[in-house]
């Protein structure tokens, strides 16, 4: 390998590393998001929510007094705008709970609700009739009662909901801690590993250089047959070949001298090199960072380097291990003493708690090599001590860290292998060999999770080897036991070849089989839960009929004919109703209204009713593809309901000819706006209609403000009433 690819090497571990711990920190600040987007989006709102319920009830019961008391327009008007605005803060509190409140709670808050808002509709129809005081507190104690009995059952619920919203917010802030320590730990890790190569690339490349720098100072003092110990196939490798060829080819000159001056030579040459020997020994022992030493056979040191003399003076002749451990005796593992018995050279790390000279523990890499003479007499040992405290210490922190990490891996409940190209199971952790067995690695992973011969497909490790990007999907896997189950399956890559190219996959498999058999639960119990939906819709139609019916009995024994009018207006409003539950049963939706049959089953009806011939009045209609919500189709029923009955009533007299006409259309986004108007007598110049005194205008005005929309009259050529409002679908 060429210097620059080695340090190339480095840099592209180093930047997978970082990469490894940047992906960690995506993954966690994702599950953090998804922690802090439920807060915002589900607990907070939910929980302020219930809080405006509880004060928009205490207001609306003290401006309902008031009107009471007072008799304020602006009191009943303040009361009434806020029976709508409790409406639209129980669905937004539905809204935020659907799916993981107590239906029982949701219930209990409609029940209590719906009770107040007919009291204090109640309250202001009688002060509007004119009703006594005693009447008026009768009523007023029912309304406060039923405000009372509210609060008291739905405390309970909002306290608990605000305590789930406070340690729903402290689990998510203990995981942002958790999070920063686990990125600073994995942090402390890339950084780690960093310096490791770093040093280990400046040895691979430094090293082969001091071996030439020496061989090349031997080569110039005249050792021709210097042995350049090289074998790299680099710029370093190269340069020592060339070398080598130098050193042959002054050998070859320095033969082919006479006999006389090659003796002369060799002997001048042999008495040199000898000097330079020694003095280049003594010049490398002296200089050596290591410590060495001679002893005798009695372990007492009789020379000792530069080091060794610098760490301690009093070193040559005394025994080393009383100079350098204080003991008495020989020391455990002592490398000289092994040398000396065994005749081969020791090698052995020793610990020291402390030493003199040496603060802290220390660790010491000790190698003997035993002395002998010609006759193979013992003579002493030379021992060398380099100090190796930074290498164990690095040693074992990096041993620390691969625990730690394989501790952090193990620990993850989903299935995790490796996988080559070949599909290969290299890795598997815990979780998978408890589920597939111990011997998952070299096994194909179809094999192991479907039990197929080749290839899945689709199969997402391929496709990520294909293009590196994660992969995701549901699958089936089949276990040892038989058992199937249904899984969600992430593939990405986990190493990458030199040239840039996948290498290895590692695939995570989560079990999701309950979360399918729970989906499927729901959805039946939503399929029940339309049935019965639609079952009270057609019964409630049928008891609204009901009450039509007997209304029209009771007419019949009705003389006046002002007290008939009254009760067929009656009859027409509830008929009105009746039509959008009719619609709602027959309907697929069971939450939406079809405008267009809706409006003009209708009118038919409120024609037939008043015995209108449709030759005279002619009925105009022009519905665009609106849908509505039923809480906003029953108001809008009962506006159609009386502004068409008045037309037919009192728009046309002494049987004159002329026009309805109903619009229905979009206005702006997210807004619609009603228009019926007649090419009639038109209304009375002095009608006041924000405080009319029929009843079917006032009803029109309080479904307006029901509906929160802007009502606007127009008397030019007949009646034309202008509505528009929000279209709250769903």
């Amino acid at each position: 390998m060429k210097i620059n690819q080695k340090i190339i090497s480095g840099f592209l571990m180093v930047g997978l590393l970082i990469l490894v711990v940047s992906y960690i920190s995506v993954v966690t600040y994702e599950d953090l998001s998804t922690d802090y987007r439920k807060i915002v989006g589900e607990v907070l709102p939910g929980t302020i929510e219930a809080q405006k319920i509880e004060a928009t009830l205490y207001h609306c019961e003290k401006h309902t007094e008031k009107y009471g008391l007072t008799g304020n327009i602006e009191d009943k008007k303040m009361a009434e705008d806020m029976l709508v605005d409790l409406e639209e803060h129980v669905a937004a509190h539905k809204l935020y709970h659907t799916g993981h409140a107590d239906p029982k709670v949701i219930n209990m808050i409609d029940e209590g609700v719906e009770t107040f808002t007919s009291f204090v509709t109640e309250y202001i129809l009688l002060k509007d009739q004119g009703g006594s005081k005693e009447q008026l507190d009768i009523v007023g104690v029912k309304m406060h009662q039923a405000t009372h009995n509210f609060i008291s059952s739905a405390k309970p619920y909002m306290d608990n909901h605000l305590k789930d919203a406070i340690k729903t917010i402290e689990t998510a802030k203990q995981g942002a801690a958790q999070a920063r320590k686990l990125i600073f730990g994995l942090s402390v890790i890339v950084l780690t590993l960093a310096v490791l190569w770093s040093i280990f690339v400046s040895r691979l490349i430094s090293a082969p250089i001091r071996k030439l720098t020496k061989a090349a100072a031997q080569i110039g003092r005249g050792h021709l047959d210097t042995d350049i110990e090289i074998k790299s196939k680099d710029e370093i490798g190269e340069l020592a070949v060339s070398f080598s060829k130098m050193a042959q080819d002054l050998k070859s000159i320095t033969v082919s001298r006479d006999e006389f001056a090659k003796e002369v030579a060799e002997r001048i040459k042999a008495e040199t090199a000898l000097r330079d020997s020694e003095e280049r020994m003594r010049t490398i022992l002296e200089a050596s960072p290591d410590m060495i030493f001679q002893v005798d056979t009695d372990f007492r040191i009789i020379w000792a380097n530069k080091p060794c003399r610098d760490f301690n003076p009093k070193a040559v002749g005394s025994f080393c291990h009383k100079e350098y451990q204080g003991k008495d005796e020989i020391c455990e593992g002592c490398p000289c003493y092994k040398a000396l018995k065994t005749n081969q050279t020791s090698i052995s790390v020793m610990y020291h708690p402390a030493m003199e000279g040496v603060q802290g523990e220390s660790y010491w890499e000790n190698i003997g090599v035993p002395l002998r003479d010609d006759q193979g007499n013992a003579i002493g040992a030379i021992e060398i001590a380099r100090d190796v405290t930074e290498r164990m210490q690095s040693e074992k922190t990096l041993r620390q860290s691969e625990e730690k990490l394989a501790g952090i891996v193990e620990s993850v409940t989903d299935n995790m292998i490796m996988v080559d190209e070949q599909f290969n199971i290299v890795w598997a952790n815990g979780v998978a060999k408890e589920l597939f067995g111990p011997d998952l690695v070299g096994m194909k992973c179809y094999s192991v999770y479907h039990g197929h011969d080749e290839a899945c497909k689709p199969c997402i490790v391929k496709e990520c080897f294909g293009d590196g990007k994660v992969h995701e999907f549901e699958t089936e896997i089949n276990t040892p036991k038989g058992d199937k189950k249904s899984a969600w399956c992430t593939a990405s890559v986990s190493a990458w070849s030199e040239d840039n190219r996948p290498k290895m996959v590692v695939e995570f498999l989560r079990d999701i089989t309950e979360r399918k058999r729970a989906e499927e639960q729901i959805a039946a119990s939503l399929r029940e839960k339309e049935v019965l939906l639609q079952e009270i819709h057609h019964r409630v139609k049928n008891n609204l009929q009901v009450i039509s019916s007997l209304l029209n009995l009771q007419a019949r024994y009705i003389k006046e004919d002002t007290y008939a009018d009254m009760f067929r207006d009656s009859q027409n409003r509830i008929m009105s109703m009746a039509l959008i539950h009719e619609e709602l049963y027959q309907s697929k939706d069971l939450a939406r209204i079809d405008l267009n049959d809706y409006i003009r089953h209708l009118t038919n009806a409120l024609f037939r009713s008043y015995g209108v011939d449709t030759g005279r009045i002619v009925l105009t209609i022009d519905i665009a593809d609106l849908v509505l919500g039923i809480g906003t189709a029953i108001p809008c029923g009962l506006i159609i309901n009386e502004l068409v009955s008045n037309a037919l009533k009192y728009a046309f007299p002494k049987d004159n000819k002329g026009e309805i006409k109903i619009a229905f259309r979009s206005f702006n986004e997210n807004e619609v706006e009603l228009i019926v108007s007649d090419n009639g007598v038109g209304l009375p110049k002095d009608l006041d209609l924000t405080n009319p005194e029929s009843m079917g205008l006032r009803l029109i005005r309080i479904m307006t403000n029901q509906i929160d929309g802007k009502l606007e009259l127009d008397r030019n050529d007949g009646t034309k009433f202008q509505i528009r409002f929000k279209n709250m679908v769903g």
